[in-house]
C-alpha cells in the first residue's frame, strides 16, 4: 500500500494537531493545579498571621515571634518566656 505526498502531509498535520491538543491540556491542567496550590498556601499563611495577631492581642504585654517573647523591659515578671 502506497500513500500519496498529501495522505502523509495530511497524516503528519492530524499528528501534530493532536499533539499540540494534548499539550494544551496537560498545560490546563498544571495551570490548575498551580492555581489550587497558590489558594491553599495563600489560605495556611492568612490562618497563620490571624492566629498570630490573635495570639499577641491576647498577650498585650508580650509580642511573641515565632516561639520567642520580646519582653518590654518595665514588666519583666509579666511575661513568661517560652
Amino acid at each position: 500500500m502506497t500513500f500519496t505526498p498529501e495522505q502523509v502531509l495530511a497524516a503528519h498535520k492530524a499528528n501534530v494537531e493532536t499533539l499540540f491538543g494534548l499539550t494544551a491540556k496537560a498545560f490546563e491542567g498544571v495551570e490548575k493545579l498551580v492555581e489550587l496550590n497558590l489558594q491553599v498556601a495563600k489560605t495556611t499563611l492568612s490562618e497563620a498571621c490571624l492566629l498570630y495577631t490573635s495570639d499577641a492581642a491576647d498577650d498585650l504585654l508580650c509580642v511573641d515571634l515565632g516561639g520567642r517573647r520580646i519582653i518590654q523591659k518595665k514588666n519583666r515578671n509579666k511575661c513568661k518566656t517560652t
